[in-house]
């Protein structure tokens, strides 16, 4: 294909890819058709169900275009979108919360609005919302949640009230709430689960206990959990996936073993470290999930249980810690990593994506990572049936997050029962009810699959 350029690259003997073991091989592709940038990459976001991979960082220009601290590209062509806010300094995380983008960072306008290192705007529209609550200090993580938007820095106020390093702010208002967990220095990234918010940083205590480097924190109490994995140093990301914490940074043990700059503890009571050991030999800036593998970037050369080349970017099996073949072979640190579809995008301070210009932010595919999710409703496409009601069953494939329906051509859908095997009971008018399944997985969402019902 004309705009791709291919990086083959030999698979690494089993011996290099980690004790006991091989891993498959994997031809990285880079996707030449997506600009690159004049300055550090530090966020990316992606809108899977519109589209758009949104960028945030240190920039003036995306692909020769005029665009500063923050920008979007289609996420299928590459092309560059006309979106334009103009952040007046340096964009360090964004997140997505349904139709709304979170920004934070050392910016204190938007444009010409004042926008104190926290904004939001409306991927609908483009526009900046009203939100404006504020930090005197940088921002540099946010997880929305249930209309609770969780932000973390090395800000002592939020929302013009005290908060050290940690806020809850309304979506809605603006206004933080009661939640003050405290910590006594930076809170470099968090995520969330049902169980609880994880924040990891450069702090030895945190909702008032002693809590080095990574703790957890409830969303109502502001009393730290149980959970204390303990790493030896700062830890800079985490990822969470299948109940297991990944945690990146620049530490060498977790829980007392050894583990270097990467490990993954479990998210239950105070979090055992797991034998999961990719042993990157630099500090690790970002950590992504995706299909059967977790993605590290950072300011690594080697990797793996026997050290093999990993120049910034490796992929690690999330069951084994062994290093995959998968090896883009980047020239500079990686600061953000995210997924979509068989697509790895990365940004950080880089110039070469394996030999080939390519500054700042690449986009790079890994075929072994799960395509676009598929849906398939099981039995005759058209029905008769003298019922009000109808159960209808089927399955999907492509790592399923939610499988969801509609009975009609409005309204809003319905989650199934399960994913890979679902069903669901659907209330049928008189007459015609088409019937529209759709799958959501880590590749995105699948083509609707549809029956015909005709109620007697």
């Amino acid at each position: 294909m004309k705009h791709l350029a291919r990086l083959f690259l030999l698979a690494v003997a089993s011996f290099l890819l980690g004790a006991g073991g091989s891993a498959q091989a994997a031809t990285s592709t880079l996707r030449t058709e997506f600009p690159e940038v004049n300055g550090t990459v530090n966020a990316i976001a992606v809108d899977k169900t519109r589209g758009v991979v949104y960028l945030g960082g240190t920039f003036t220009q995306v692909g020769g275009v005029a665009r500063t601290n923050l920008a979007a590209v289609n996420l299928d062509t590459g092309a560059l979108l006309p979106w334009d806010p103009q952040a007046s300094d340096t964009v360090i995380t964004l997140a997505l919360d349904d139709t709304t983008l979170y920004a934070g960072g050392l910016f204190t306008t938007i444009g010409s609005t004042t926008r104190v290192r926290l904004a939001s705007f409306d991927v609908l529209t483009g526009g900046l919302t009203g939100w404006n609550p504020g930090a005197n200090n940088n921002v540099s993580a946010i997880v929305p949640r249930a209309g609770t938007i969780y932000v973390a820095g090395s800000f002592t106020q939020a929302a013009s009230v005290a908060r050290s390093r940690l806020a809850a702010i309304s979506a809605a208002t603006g206004s933080a709430t009661s939640w003050n967990p405290g910590a006594d220095a930076n809170v470099s990234a968090m995520v969330a689960d049902g169980n609880g918010l994880y924040v990891c940083g450069n702090f030895a205590n945190v909702g008032g206990q002693a809590r080095a480097y990574a703790a957890a924190l409830s969303f109502t109490s502001s009393t730290a959990l149980p959970f204390n994995p303990a790493p030896s140093s700062q830890v800079s990301t985490v990822a969470v996936a299948n109940s297991l914490l990944y945690l990146g940074g620049s530490y060498g043990t977790v829980g007392g073993q050894a583990r270097t700059n990467a490990a993954s503890v479990s998210t239950s009571g105070a979090g055992a470290v797991t034998s999961w050991a990719p042993n990157p030999n630099g500090t690790v800036f970002a950590i992504a999930t995706g299909g059967s593998n977790v993605y590290l970037g950072g300011a690594f050369l080697m990797a793996g249980a026997v050290s093999a080349p990993r120049n910034h970017l490796a992929a690690v099996n999330v069951t084994t810690g062994r290093i995959t073949s998968w090896n883009p072979d980047v020239s500079g640190n990686v600061y953000a990593i995210a997924i979509a579809g068989q697509t790895v995008f990365i940004g950080g301070t880089f110039s070469t994506v394996g030999g080939v210009a390519r500054n700042h932010f690449a986009a790079i595919t890994d075929p072994t990572l799960p395509t676009r999710a598929t849906v398939k409703i099981l039995g005759p496409k058209k029905r008769s049936t003298a019922k009000t009601k109808l159960l209808i069953k089927g399955t999907a494939k492509e790592f399923i997050s939610t499988v969801t329906y509609r009975v009609g051509s409005t309204g809003a859908f319905k989650k199934a029962s399960g994913t890979a095997n679902w069903q669901f009971t659907a209330k049928l008018k008189p007459g015609k009810n088409v019937v529209t399944v759709v799958a959501t997985g880590e590749g995105g969402k699948s083509l609707p699959a549809r029956i015909t019902v005709i109620r007697q």
